[in-house]
């Protein structure tokens, strides 16, 4: 066989042997199974959600992971928590990201699931994160209280002597509201002013509406999460609240068309989007290295007026708070 005859089979089996090698990778990569995360939140599928919807996404886009969601709004208790977090490990899931619901606050129910695969914790965290390996995404929840208090005095020119004030939340009695509280209470000190009552909505049979509007009239009402910045917005905007300006925190559109209404003059919102992104993002480079050490991101807010809330600088905020997938 000629020198010629050689070098053109060898050719042709190289050129075999190349595509069998790449059909091989190919194939490989369209079978490769997307690590799946699952996010457990309270009400994760509501519009209020959205902002950290999108952040979710967005970074599970980036990152080549898939998504799954579970609302955890009826998981009262720590023997529901604990079905729930065993029926997902069951279905296989590969990471967690976590909203611990009212009644879960206990370490105990999460301890054994972090031992089989990665969680995240987010947003209003209800027990103590002094706990050895957990991480947490979040806002400083007392820089909030400060913001939100400080966002007050200034519509007042610093001067609320004499003012009577109540502060509203959900449950009043969580680590993440009362460290809001005391951020609020921080700024209150030696202003002259007087707190009337402290309303855990959650504590009352009634609506969040009809209980607000049943309580003593106040000057100024400060509500400390989004549900009731929410409630106490549709209450104002009815004119239901004995002509006491309100101010909130909170990250919902809705919450920002009653700033938009009039119905309330500030509100301080965390970056949802970035507590979604920052949390997907940790879980991602834990999938990825065993070895990763899952840090605890802190989340930025941005104090709101009607005059700046249209401004270019908010612009990619409200963006993301109406993304409605």
């Amino acid at each position: 066989m000629t020198s010629k005859k050689l070098f053109i089979i060898a050719e042709i089996t190289l050129a075999f042997i190349v595509a069998v090698l790449t059909a091989l990778f190919l194939m490989g990569r369209s079978n490769t199974k997307k690590k799946n995360v699952t996010v457990i939140a309270n009400g994760v599928k509501d519009e209020s959600r959205s902002a950290f919807r999108y952040g979710l996404r967005q970074a599970a886009k980036d990152f080549g992971l898939e998504l799954s969601y579970v609302d955890a709004s009826d998981t009262r208790d720590a023997d529901a928590g604990k079905a729930l977090l065993d029926r997902e490990l069951s279905l296989g899931v590969d990471a967690l990201i976590i909203e611990p619901g009212v009644g879960t606050d206990t370490w105990d129910i999460y301890s054994e699931a972090s031992k089989k695969v990665p969680i995240m914790f987010v947003g209003n965290t209800l027990f103590d994160t002094d706990v050895e390996n957990i991480s947490v995404t979040e806002a400083d929840q007392t820089l909030l209280g400060r913001a939100l208090a400080t966002k007050m005095l200034e519509s007042y020119d610093n001067h609320i002597s004499g003012k009577r004030i109540g502060l509203v939340g959900e449950n009043l009695s969580t680590p993440c509201m009362m460290e809001r509280r005391a951020g609020v209470m921080d700024v209150l000190r030696d202003t002259g002013c007087e707190v009337i009552y402290n309303l855990a909505t959650s504590d009352d049979s009634a609506d969040p509406e009809t209980s607000l509007a049943s309580q003593p009239r106040v000057d100024i009402l400060l509500a400390l999460d989004t549900a009731t910045c929410e409630a106490a917005g549709e209450v104002s905007f009815l004119g239901n609240l004995h002509h006491a300006t309100l101010f909130g925190i909170g990250d919902s559109m809705k919450s920002v068309s009653f700033l938009d209404k009039k119905a309330m003059l500030g509100l301080v919102v965390p970056d949802s989007f970035m507590t979604g992104y920052q949390s997907v993002s940790e879980i991602a480079q834990k999938l990825r290295s065993r070895f990763y050490t899952m840090q605890s991101p802190s989340v930025t807010y941005k104090p709101l007026s009607r005059s700046d809330l249209f401004s270019p600088a908010n612009q990619e905020m409200l963006f993301a708070m109406g993304q409605s997938a």
